[in-house]
């Protein structure tokens, strides 16, 4: 199964990590009315399931028409039973902006905080309000231990929603009746191999575009298409999810460090169909995911601090053994030069043999001595 929050996976080890939960609100999902439920149905399956490493802080910003609840199992959550349930934020705990539809109040709100520390397992969260869990308000949360190592990610990613219907779905005042992402989709990270999964209907194709600016303007000057409209799937409409979940769609294979996308049709672009992807470098897959306390980086820095003291140690070693053997050098010269002195001093005043200088200045300044040949 593709994975189609792959950046959680990726920024979730730092213990301070947080991560905001996108659109906690059953307003938000595909816009248009699905075939078979009810109008304010946006998400059936709910919010897409999020997986982080203990330690990471969940902040859910809301107005004051929700709440977040903690259910006690994924057969709870999925039948919105609140009868075991328990409330973990009322109304006024999301921040309390008193409509969704003002998105610059919840984004600089400071919402409800869920701390993932000791709660490694899974967690199931929901709305109370109204009909806002069977309309989709719902979470599952994965809680990976510190120490565990890095989940495996699929090669490829699926795209959420390309389609410019998706997002909030009412109103947003000041903007056109069709902006439903102002900011465009989450961006989205991956690892160095994985590649993309473009699903969409015949009313959608994928261009790159040089510059984030460019892509903030939808500017296509300079952009080039990647995949036209029949690429995506074939299928003949947005509505048809079940066409669109069965097929193999357009595979990108991202080949720089972020690139621009967008879709070229119509105002899709300017509605907020409109995607920023990072690519990072594959950790190696002997890596291990640990913080500092995890046993682990413990034993990897008891053998680092080992090796420095045996470095250290062959360096004093050395240090001492190239002082004895100077001190020796040194002694013996000393003890050539007085010998030498001895013997000189016998030739010059007759005592005893004479002794042939091996000192060229001495050769030369012995009266009558021959010329050195020339080397």
């Amino acid at each position: 199964m593709a994975l189609r929050l792959p950046w959680v996976l990726l920024a979730a080890a730092a213990s301070a990590y947080r991560l905001e939960v996108p659109f906690w609100t059953d307003d938000a999902g595909f816009c248009e009315p699905l075939p078979g439920l009810a109008p304010h149905n946006h998400r059936p399956s709910g919010l897409t399931p999020l997986t982080v490493f203990e330690g990471t802080t969940l902040v859910f910003k809301y107005s004051r028409y929700h709440d977040v609840w903690e259910h006690a199992t994924a057969e709870s959550l999925a039948a919105c039973d609140f009868d075991t349930a328990t409330m973990l934020a009322d109304t006024s705990q999301g921040g309390g902006c008193t409509n969704d539809a003002n998105l610059s109040c919840i984004r600089a709100a400071s919402g409800f905080e869920w701390h993932s520390m000791d709660k490694v397992g899974q967690h199931f969260f929901s709305c109370s309000v109204h009909d806002h869990c069977p309309n989709g308000q719902r979470l599952e949360v994965t809680v990976l231990a510190k120490t565990a190592p890095v989940p495996t990610h699929p090669m490829q990613v699926v795209v959420p929603q390309w389609t410019d219907d998706a997002g909030y779905c009412k109103p947003i005042p000041g903007l056109a009746p069709t902006v439903h992402r102002p900011s465009g989709l989450r961006p989205i990270t991956l690892l160095t191999g994985q590649s993309l999964l473009f699903r969409y209907s015949q009313h959608h194709d994928v261009w790159a575009h040089p510059t984030l600016e460019a892509l903030q303007n939808c500017d296509y000057d300079s952009a080039v298409q990647l995949a036209g409209r029949s690429d995506g799937g074939g299928c003949a409409d947005d509505l048809d999810q079940a066409c669109l979940a069965a097929s193999d769609g357009f595979a990108l294979t991202p080949t720089q460090d972020e690139m621009y996308l967008s879709c070229g049709v119509h105002d899709h672009c300017q509605n907020g169909q409109r995607l920023v992807v990072t690519v990072l470098p594959a950790p190696c897959p002997h890596d291990e995911m640990t913080d500092g306390d995890g046993a682990a980086d413990a034993d990897e820095q008891q053998r680092r601090n080992s090796a420095i003291l045996m470095i250290e140690g062959l360096a004093a070693a050395n240090a001492v053994l190239l002082m004895l053997v100077s001190g020796v050098l040194v002694l013996l010269c000393c003890v050539l030069r007085a010998v030498r002195s001895t013997h000189l001093g016998q030739a010059r005043h007759g005592g005893g043999g004479a002794i042939p200088s091996f000192n060229r200045l001495d050769f030369e300044m012995q009266p009558g001595a021959p010329k050195p040949e020339a080397v």
